[in-house]
């Protein structure tokens, strides 16, 4: 390829227009215009893991959601795949974790906790969680006053794939007796909520750097203005967090070793990571992205024409 012309576009459905004209030879498209441009003459489709993911952020100052045992139950209630395979058709993964399988750092050992509402239910009463009043949701005493198992949900209602993975969670967890509100924001609000840690429980999403740094998410230090924004704090991960920064040997050990403590404390629950989508034209050959990179080996990449 000789020439390479990026053209700006005000919006997607511009941006699509453009592509179904072949003014443009590539777009990233979304899930639920798939089988659009699959159905489109001359044109082939491609997807490669993304480093996004997906999560539900928790206050952990909520007496509640403090609960390990309760977070546990909670993402044992959920069904990560349906979510996945309904928001995403499919098209990525299910994690448990913050960093993703295409990462030098990923740890594929820390345990996965599969959907299972009979040992999420047991354990919720095993945690003395009973419906008492028999209205469905369940209750506990902690510390002499007594608490409904139910919280709120913040989702942005501009993401369609995040408010669908939210209302199946309001779904799953009814059955176990667990009440969860969603409440709708903008994303300014939602945010504006979390930072100031006015909130239950909230839909979220990141993307890591090829080289994951953990604290910004993990560390105690970020409590308090930084976006650690569920509260949690774990002074042994604060320590290996701070290690693997200044010990380029021992860094990968290190963060095998706070994705476990992450994993077993469960600060967020983590939900799935979408694959990235691209529609190109199909004169455009050689294409090969990667998680970081979409033009990769562009240098092997040639028009045929």
């Amino acid at each position: 390829i000789e020439e390479i012309n990026i053209k700006i576009y005000p919006d997607n459905t511009s941006v699509k227009e453009a592509f179904n004209n072949r003014d443009i030879d590539i777009i990233n498209i979304e899930s639920e215009d798939w089988n659009i441009f699959h159905e489109m003459e001359d044109v082939y489709l491609l997807q490669y893991p993304s480093r996004y993911f997906e999560f539900v952020a928790m206050n952990l100052n909520n007496p509640i959601l403090s609960d390990i045992k309760v977070r546990q139950a909670i993402l044992m209630g959920i069904d990560r795949d349906r979510i996945l395979q309904d928001t995403t058709l499919g098209r990525g993964l299910v994690i448990d974790g913050p960093i993703l399988p295409y990462s030098w750092a990923f740890n594929s050992q820390i345990q996965h906790i599969t959907h299972n509402k009979k040992m999420a239910a047991q354990s919720l009463e095993e945690d003395g969680w009973k419906d008492e009043d028999d209205d469905g949701i369940l209750e506990k005493t902690i510390g002499n006053k007594q608490y409904k198992l139910e919280f709120e949900l913040l989702v942005n209602t501009d993401n369609g794939a995040r408010y669908q993975a939210a209302s199946h969670i309001q779904k799953d967890l009814k059955d176990l007796g667990i009440s969860v509100k969603l409440v709708n924001a903008t994303w300014d609000e939602l945010k504006g909520k979390v930072m100031s840690k006015k909130y239950d429980t909230a839909m979220m999403g990141w993307k890591l750097a090829p080289n994951p740094d953990l604290r910004f998410m993990f560390a105690s230090s970020e409590i308090k203005s930084g976006y650690n924004f569920v509260s949690y704090s774990n002074p042994e991960l604060d320590d290996i967090l701070i290690r693997a920064q200044n010990d380029d040997k021992g860094r990968k050990e290190l963060s095998y070793k706070a994705q476990e403590i992450i994993n077993q404390d469960l600060p967020y629950l983590f939900l799935y990571s979408p694959n990235k989508l691209l529609a190109l034209s199909a004169k455009l050959k050689g294409v090969k992205p990667d998680p970081v990179n979409l033009f990769n080996n562009i240098s092997e990449w040639w028009v045929d024409q």
